[in-house]
């Protein structure tokens, strides 16, 4: 695996994207709605969501289309968020999405002009919307229902000389990050182990704010871009009941104390989530890992010791759990999705192929099945996630997702009002 590929898309990024350092707090999303929809016998207040159901999953989000055309309607959602999910999102700017007419507050959900815009990011805030909660985005610490994260440097700290973002803004980094998914041999796992050691491990050993960040091998932390400096009201994760399979609840005790930009989970397969706020445990695994326990990401076991390398170090700790739309221990993300075939095909913007190298023939990565696809290569560029499909009249509709943005919706079965412990309207802020 040659890493200078990824510094050079790294740098020809930063030289391009024009950003701004103006300081202060700066809006760069709004979600107005959580994840999924669930039918809650007692809590109807979340049965509105982005998705809303097969066969139609799509079409809260996608505006009740029953297709997503390759052209910008900054009417629908989806479109707003960059088409999250399809090739477009890959190369749409600030203008695409409509983020260039949203600043301020009120201006509705979608990406803002300063992800666009706004380099040298040091510190990321999450404040939530709830009735008459004051809500503060010039001072989040002010806001009734906030997250305030410090952003970190490749060693974990605030003093790192590579804190923050650098000359990257938020879409310049997850598009850089997302290139490089589309320019290589996938990264997934299957379940094979000690293929990790190979098979990319660089570009996920400890934190990071311009990099994919996970742990294990030789770094000595877990995978973060922020810690938690200020935390209160509604804004809790979603928990466990200590299991692999079991069903989520709400963790009404410990807020999300750890943010990422592009985490990944190091399971038996891999998860993957944008711009998230999870809980990362605490320091349960010596001092090897400042941020362990089964909820971190990456692995825990014997983590910067020499004598264990990568591919011996093999605790799961979020386990399965770090992904869709009932996502364990995260308050909120931007985007998730399963690594267990392909991180080409399960790329934030897919994988970017559109003839197949086998018969030349052009096909969308966006289309489940078609002729252009088959026999050789049927399905193996498209676009890959869990339940977001549907098809009127045509081929099926792929997003490459298993999670739209948004606040993790907890299962229906939940024992407590998931409105007493999390605010569906979220602003994510940059400083």
């Amino acid at each position: 695996m040659d890493t200078n590929n990824l510094k050079k898309l790294q740098a020809a990024s930063a030289a391009s994207t024009g950003g701004s350092s103006s300081s202060g707090w700066e809006i760069l999303a709004y979600t107005d709605y959580p994840k999924k929809t669930e039918a809650f016998a007692n809590f109807n207040d979340w049965t509105t969501g982005y998705t809303n159901g097969a066969p139609s999953t799509l079409q809260t989000f996608n505006g009740n289309r029953t297709t997503i055309p390759a052209t910008f309607d900054t009417s629908v959602p989806i479109d707003r968020f960059g088409k999250i999910g399809r090739h477009e999102f890959q190369s749409h700017t600030e203008t695409d999405s409509g983020a260039n007419n949203r600043t301020s507050e009120g201006d509705g959900d979608g990406w803002y002009s300063a992800a666009y815009n706004k380099t040298n990011l040091t510190k990321i805030a999450l404040v939530g919307v709830n009735g008459s909660d004051t809500v503060d985005l010039t001072n989040p610490t002010n806001s009734t229902n906030h997250l305030v994260y410090n952003l970190v440097g490749t060693s974990g700290t605030e003093s790192d000389a590579d804190m923050g973002t650098g000359t990257y803004t938020v879409i310049s980094l997850l598009q850089t990050l997302a290139l490089y998914n589309r320019n290589n041999t996938t990264w997934h796992s299957n379940g094979t182990i000690t293929s990790d050691a190979t098979n990319h491990n660089l570009l996920f050993n400890g934190p990071n704010c311009r990099n994919f960040t996970s742990g294990g091998g030789s770094r000595t932390q877990a995978g973060y871009s922020g810690v938690l400096q200020s935390a209160a009201g509604k804004m809790h994760h979603i928990g466990d009941v200590g299991t692999d399979s079991g069903d989520e609840s709400i963790d009404t005790t410990n807020y999300p104390n750890l943010f990422c930009f592009w985490g990944i989970d190091l399971d038996s397969d891999h998860d993957t989530q944008v711009c998230a706020a999870y809980y990362g445990g605490g320091p349960s695994v010596g001092s090897h890992n400042p941020y362990g326990d089964y909820m971190a990401l990456g692995r825990s076991n014997d983590m910067g010791l020499s004598s264990q390398p990568l591919a011996t170090q093999t605790t799961y700790l979020k386990k399965d759990r770090w992904r869709n739309t009932h996502v364990a221990w995260t308050f909120w993300s931007m985007w998730g999705n399963d690594w267990h075939t392909d991180s080409l095909r399960r790329n934030i913007s897919g994988s970017g192929v559109t003839t197949d190298p086998t018969t030349g023939h052009t096909f969308t990565q966006d289309e489940a099945t078609t002729s252009a696809q088959t026999p050789s290569a049927a399905n193996l560029y498209r676009n890959e996630g869990t339940d977001y499909t549907f098809t009127s009249g045509g081929p099926s509709t792929v997003l490459s997702w298993q999670t739209p943005p948004g606040t993790v919706t907890p299962k229906n079965d939940v024992t407590v009002d998931p409105s007493l412990y999390m605010c569906q309207k979220v602003y994510l802020l940059g400083y």
